[in-house]
């Protein structure tokens, strides 16, 4: 399985998130402040941290036009589970930007 990930920064919201998530993998999504993000962060798996982090270290050093590292992780399925987000996700070996 393959997962691409965008990120998308808005200056400003109003109303709520809805989700189209076929496979279901989606657990939840909020706007939050900006020092509310590490707190956040720390409890999520390593393959939404680990490129979220690098995002956000990207931007505050201003380099928004620099494409991001590639972090690689594979999805296994995980015993009987038909359910990507029970799968078990695996670094793929590669260091970021490899």
């Amino acid at each position: 399985m393959t997962l691409k990930v965008e990120v998308h920064r808005a200056l400003s919201w109003h109303g709520e998130m809805a989700f189209s998530d076929p496979d279901g993998i989606v657990d939840d999504a909020c706007f939050v402040a900006f020092d509310e993000i590490d707190d956040l962060a720390a409890s999520a798996p390593p393959w939404v941290r680990e490129p979220l982090g690098d995002w956000l270290l990207t931007w505050l050093t201003g380099g928004e036009d620099e494409v991001p590292p590639v972090h690689g992780f594979v999805a296994r399925k995980h015993g009987t589970s038909a359910f990507p987000k029970e799968w078990l996700v695996e670094r793929a070996g590669l260091l970021p930007s490899e």
